[in-house]
């Protein structure tokens, strides 16, 4: 007999998917927010700690939900005898290496199917995949409410949501500290990797001569082995990559074709691509992803094999999409019917050139992916999973 859930407490942090997260939990259970000022994911301040205590001590929940996984959260779910469900949203987590992932409280989702693999051995009782989803409902609500004389100013040929990570590429600070040698080689694998449609070779590429530079030039990476070439692999060779990758191929398609871009990102060096400024998720976003003739996605290569939440996003909102290929795109999606993938800049271009062509063919996939997320990938649906795994519902 499963159980039925009365009381959940919400760690709010600021996630852009917590109003949604916050709708589908408020269908199965009485959602109360606890909202922190500190967005650190490993130790958060005492006084937030204790705050979290006596709010659990009152409130008497059935569990404690988070997007991404908090360390103190954890150990205070551990302490006081409450279930902690966690959701990644992100890849990298840093805190997924933290001692607090084995804590029996732990119910954690993950999104990227090469990041459970990763992390399943540390916790083999409470980790578990789960794809990201999109709340169909509330953008579509959103777009409904926008009215038809502003909705034409965000239309366009092609259209990108997104940063461009320049302001989190920190590799860049180092370069000039670097050997001659080293820089080459990074420069060299940043290159092979560009030109790879699927897998991520970095990690691997990574050796102690590299490591080792950037060790001494950093010393926070002064850590165990495994998670340091995790956070050099993912968030500096990482970000480096998704800096350079992006602006290249906005560069690249943008010589032929007329691309607005929504960023927070400094754009002043960037070549013939319009900047719109930026988006509001909320207000915004699902507007841009409805009248955009195409929208486009570059999945930050961290994410190794999962689906990001951009993808489901336009889907979700009725727009049409053409993503970089992902290994569990093939799960969910079939490619040329319900969205559209590329290989490299120059067969992107080909393929805006085609669908821009042919209204009617990118109308129909655009629908045909609509149609799918909004039956079977809400995050409604995938609340409803969570719960039937932790036994509820």
């Amino acid at each position: 007999m499963k159980n039925e859930i009365k009381k959940i407490i919400f760690w709010c942090y600021g996630s852009i998917c917590e109003p949604y997260l916050e709708e589908a939990l408020g269908k199965v259970g009485s959602v109360c927010k606890f909202v922190t000022p500190s967005q650190e994911m490993e130790y958060q301040p005492a006084d937030v700690v204790e705050k979290l205590c006596q709010k659990i001590a009152s409130c008497q929940p059935d569990f404690v939900f988070s997007i991404n996984f908090f360390c103190d959260v954890s150990n205070v779910c551990e302490k006081m005898g409450v279930k902690y469900v966690a959701y990644t949203v992100d890849v990298p987590v840093n805190t997924l290496f933290c001692k607090e992932l084995v804590n029996r409280c732990n119910e954690i989702f993950m999104f990227d199917k090469m990041q459970y693999k990763k992390f399943k051995n540390r916790n083999e009782n409470g980790t578990y995949y789960l794809p990201l989803g999109a709340s169909v409902s509330s953008m579509q609500q959103t777009i409904t409410n926008m009215p038809e004389n502003v909705k034409k100013k965000y239309q366009s040929d092609v259209a990108f949501v997104g940063s461009l990570y320049e302001e989190k590429d920190n590799l860049k600070k180092f370069f000039p500290y670097l050997s001659d040698k080293t820089k080459g080689y990074i420069d060299g694998i940043i290159n092979v990797q560009k030109n790879l449609p699927i897998g991520n070779i970095l990690a691997e590429c990574l050796t102690d001569n590299l490591i080792n530079e950037l060790v001494n030039l950093c010393p926070e990476l002064q850590m165990e082995e495994e998670r340091k070439r995790y956070l050099i692999s993912h968030y500096l060779l990482g970000m480096h990559l998704a800096a350079t990758e992006r602006k290249e191929i906005l560069e690249y398609i943008s010589g032929s074709c007329k691309v607005k871009l929504y960023t927070q990102s400094d754009v002043s060096n960037m070549k013939n691509v319009y900047f719109a400024g930026t988006a509001d998720s909320y207000k915004e976003m699902p507007v841009i992803f409805s009248e955009s003739k195409i929208n486009l996605n570059i999945t930050y290569r961290a994410i190794e094999t999962g689906i990001p939440q951009r993808v489901w996003d336009v889907c979700g909102c009725g727009g049409f999409l053409i993503t970089n290929f992902q290994e569990e795109l093939t799960d969910y999606f079939e490619i040329g019917k319900e969205l559209e993938c590329y290989e490299s800049k120059e067969d992107l271009l080909e393929k805006i050139q085609f669908y821009l062509k042919y209204d009617e063919i990118r109308k129909e996939i655009a629908e045909n992916g609509f149609l799918k997320v909004k039956k079977y990938h809400t995050y409604d649906k995938r609340v409803e999973h969570m719960m039937n795994t932790i036994g509820y519902m």
